[in-house]
């Protein structure tokens, strides 16, 4: 019979995991399922861009599995029962249950509407269902009557939307706010070249100001109220709940817990990969990010595929090179890191920084696509690791602090 090998989500981990696994698999008598809410893939580290200007036309999944024999299914997933080993998927009206031998959790992480009170009724995020909406509320009025937009949340992510929305619209005026400092987790230069490129481009950077709620058209914060227009929550990301309610073993942000092979600790027949994972025996601290995903989700693969073949599992290091911010389509900064992800405070900027910041959005999908046809992708888990342990919740309360 065959091995039945079923994958939750089609992001950068899931789908690299589903072409690589079905490359490598193929001969062993394995079907695999990919199982995603939507038939195009989301480039996500793109999605701040799609925020002011239209979007290339996305695409499809079968696009980057064509020919390996995967199973796609387009639908919701409703429920996972890890006893029975089935997945409950809504599709369209219609449910069908979906049985595994291994499961591959990939279904990425959200950003934590709750975190902050009024951000799910009065406030955007970059996500694929709100950015035309979003872009459309950028774009309403004339130059000079555009409504002034507010970013809650100093992170990559209010960074890189910042800028992108004050070069598009030189008129509109955009105000960042953040509880901590600018960019947690970069170095010192990094801070100060996003400082003075958000400065050019006009963008109101507030600094140690918290906001505390947001209403209609209104922010509350840690030194009185700020009208706005528009207002874009750049918040922490936690993972969606299916994993808790499930019985897994998570943490707090309902990542699922992991050990050094990309098992779940609860559950050896679950793997977990990018935002969705956990990994608490590692030596080194893994944000959540698109060469996080990508690592964690090929490592995880090799793993699954040694274990169908009776082959030793190994266990995943990953180190990092670096920390890569757009800030507009002309500026960049790229921010050099130890393989232990802490800055060497050694910057590029400027140009280069731009052209490495689009050699690697244009790559990753490629990369994807790639392994269909190849096994090309080269892990970035070969460094020695960190000789220190890390406390790997840093990741997630560097994002936490910018908001």
């Amino acid at each position: 019979m065959n091995t039945q090998i079923v994958i939750l989500g089609a992001g950068y981990a899931g789908l690299l995991a589903a072409a690589r696994l079905a490359r490598q698999t193929r001969k062993l008598g394995t079907h695999v399922t990919l199982i995603n809410k939507t038939s195009e893939f989301v480039h996500r580290i793109r999605l701040h861009e799609q925020a002011v200007r239209q979007p290339k036309p996305a695409r499809p999944l079968a696009d980057f599995l064509k020919g390996t024999g995967v199973e796609i299914v387009i639908g919701t997933v409703a429920a996972l029962d890890v006893q029975r080993k089935q997945v409950r998927v809504d599709m369209a009206g219609q449910t069908r249950e979906i049985g595994y031998d291994k499961l591959v959790v990939a279904l990425g992480s959200m950003v934590a509407m709750d975190a902050l009170p009024g951000a799910r009724e009065h406030a955007f995020t970059l996500t694929p269902n709100s950015v035309t909406t979003l872009r459309q509320q950028l774009e309403y009025g004339t130059p000079n009557t555009r409504r002034p937009v507010l970013i809650v949340g100093g992170g990559l992510t209010g960074i890189e939307a910042a800028a992108e929305f004050a070069e598009a619209f030189p008129n509109l005026k955009v105000t960042l706010t953040t509880r901590d400092e600018v960019g947690p987790g970069l170095s010192e230069p990094a801070k100060a070249y996003i400082r003075s490129t958000l400065a050019r481009l006009g963008v109101d950077v507030r600094e140690h100001v918290a906001v505390t709620q947001v209403q209609d058209h209104l922010a509350q914060t840690s030194v009185g109220e700020m009208p706005f227009g528009v207002c874009l929550w750049a918040g922490p990301f936690v993972a969606p709940p299916l994993a808790r309610e499930s019985g897994l073993a998570v943490n707090a942000q309902g990542q699922i817990l992991v050990d050094r092979y990309l098992q779940s600790t609860s559950n050896p027949d679950v793997y977990a990969v990018g935002d969705a994972a956990w990994l608490s025996e590692s030596e080194t601290p893994v944000r959540m990010a698109c060469a996080s995903a990508t690592a964690i989700a090929a490592h995880a693969a090799d793993n699954l595929t040694a274990m169908l073949q009776d082959r030793p599992q190994v266990p995943f290091q990953m180190g990092f090179n670096a920390k890569c911010v757009s800030l507009g389509r002309k500026d960049a900064v790229v921010d050099w890191v130890h393989p232990d992800d802490t800055p060497k405070n050694k910057i590029w900027a400027g140009q280069k920084a731009v052209l490495v910041k689009e050699m690697i959005c244009r790559m990753v999908p490629f990369v994807i696509g790639n392994e269909r046809r190849t096994l090309a992708y080269h892990l970035p888990t070969q460094r020695q690791p960190v000789a220190k342990p890390v406390d790997n919740a840093e990741a997630y309360a560097q994002n936490a602090r910018s908001v």
